[in-house]
């Protein structure tokens, strides 16, 4: 794709863009996964409000944009010694086309840049494409978790020297 970047979510208005990208990505999962409201880990429920709560925390919002549209976000959360990916979601009609490799190396650079040791990132763990692809983008798998109501979630980190 031709004229692409990837900038900060700077302000309130582009939370609001960013909210209909994050609404649509994980809709069209669960319809994938058969996930229901109970079971959806709510991204596709997602309020304004929350997305907000989350931007006022700090959370580093990006943007992917294609000839100035929003196709793709990401969400990166600075912990003391590692980043934890939040979101990370590329509209359907754009997926495998390597955007999200593109957003998995762009949180590796600002994971070295902020000198931090670890990439993290949670995950359903039923989609074993996903986390086929993590693992061959570097990810392992640390631990699984168990959600009453939501199913399986798995850890993964990618580790710096």
């Amino acid at each position: 794709m031709a004229n692409e970047v990837i900038r900060e979510i700077a302000n309130y208005d582009e939370l609001k863009e960013t909210l209909e990208i994050i609404i649509k990505t994980y809709k069209d999962r669960d319809e994938k996964m058969n996930l229901s409201n109970e079971n959806n880990h709510r991204h596709s429920n997602m309020t304004y409000e929350e997305l907000k709560e989350r931007f006022d925390k700090g959370i580093k919002m990006y943007g992917y944009y294609n000839e100035g549209k929003l196709i793709a976000f990401l969400a990166l959360e600075h912990k003391e010694c590692e980043i934890k990916i939040r979101d990370i979601v590329v509209l359907p009609e754009y997926q495998n086309k390597g955007i999200g490799k593109v957003l998995i190396n762009f949180a590796k650079e600002q994971t070295v840049k902020n000198e931090k040791s670890r990439l993290v990132l949670r995950f359903i763990y039923d989609n074993k494409k996903l986390k086929e692809w993590y693992e061959k983008n570097g990810f392992k798998v640390t631990q699984i978790l168990e959600f009453p109501g939501t199913g399986k979630v798995g850890e993964m980190e990618f580790h710096f020297i």
